[in-house]
């Protein structure tokens, strides 16, 4: 009373949707798992019954022990990012999120941070512990060695069990006679995969797909908007979204050396936000009705420069997969 008033603490941040590991998830594999057919797990975990074995190997002196116990401390801190979090929440501590050394990084402004991959650090302590493991058992000769033996036992089923494995039934590649019937057009030119920005899931059908019309593609395994190869294709084709006509834009993808321009629209898969155009309708705008729908995969191909010769090269109609 009387003075000023104190500051409020700053809110706990909201958790970073980019990917780091937590104490649970490092020393008892007890993260979220997710069992969609196309989920994707992250997996930071150490192995508790090889952490109890090297801290009981740890009471002998042996050569690099300090070594193999820094890696392990230091992979393992950096894992957790730059604030402690448990089950998906950081942990608050007198109103603030508790700061951890990978903090240190973010405010240097190393690359590591545009990904948010922290939890890749724990291949780090991995080294460390497997270096302890090994060591330690070393020079505690017999007993040691029959330790690390049951170790070994024990971490391929305590690696499953905290992996979460369990059968997915497989699925078919969506769009498979779309895709065959690419392949069988003897007109060369490569495939406009759209849109750019693809998550993961689509980007591993994209690069299936490439199987089976067997055509140079500018797919990729995940979203690549700052790539070189990606920049450059946008710069080919970005011209042929704001066309004055249709005709001008089939010109500027044949010059582009594009025969197909595909569009991914898959509901399992992870959602990607587009960070530019074009979208769907702009693409359906210009390029009018795709020459070929199935199962989430629109295709448009690009037709041959003197409309004479478009129906020569035609390509039946794809019968239904047995």
């Amino acid at each position: 009373p009387g003075g000023r008033p104190r500051a409020a603490p700053p809110p706990v941040p909201p958790v970073d949707p980019r990917p780091w590991a937590d104490p649970l998830e490092l020393l008892l594999g007890l993260g979220r798992r997710f069992h969609a057919r196309r989920a994707v797990n992250h997996v930071p975990y150490l192995g508790l019954p090889a952490l109890l074995a090297a801290g009981w190997l740890a009471r002998r002196r042996f050569a690099h022990r300090g070594l193999a116990w820094s890696l392990l401390l230091a992979g393992a801190l950096l894992a957790m990012g730059p604030w402690l979090t448990l089950d998906g929440r950081t942990v608050p501590v007198l109103g603030r999120a508790l700061p951890l050394p990978a903090l240190l990084l973010r405010l240097a402004g190393y690359p590591l941070d545009r990904s948010g991959m922290y939890y890749r650090a724990a291949a780090v302590a991995l080294a460390g512990l497997a270096a302890a493991l090994a060591l330690g058992a070393d020079a505690a000769g017999g007993r040691g060695r029959a330790l690390l033996l049951a170790v070994l036992l024990v971490a391929l089923p305590d690696g499953l069990r905290a992996a979460g494995l369990r059968a997915i039934p497989s699925t078919g590649l969506p769009g498979r006679p779309v895709l065959e019937a690419m392949g069988r057009d003897p007109a060369p030119g490569a495939v406009l995969e759209l849109p750019y920005d693809a998550s993961p899931t689509v980007g591993n059908f994209r690069l299936l797909g490439a199987l089976l019309h067997r055509r140079p593609t500018t797919g990729v395994p995940r979203q690549a908007g700052d790539l070189p190869h990606d920049r450059r294709n946008r710069a080919r084709t970005d011209r042929a979204w704001r066309a004055a006509s249709r005709e001008e834009a089939w010109a500027i993808l044949r010059r582009g050396g594009f025969r197909y321009v595909t569009w991914w629209n898959l509901p399992e898969a992870v959602p990607c936000p587009l960070r530019g155009p074009p979208d769907f309708a702009a693409v359906r705008r210009v390029l009018g009705p795709p020459w070929r729908t199935r199962d989430g995969l629109s295709v448009w191909r690009v037709p041959d420069e003197r409309p004479a010769e478009a129906g020569a090269a035609d390509v039946p109609p794809p019968t239904a997969s047995p």
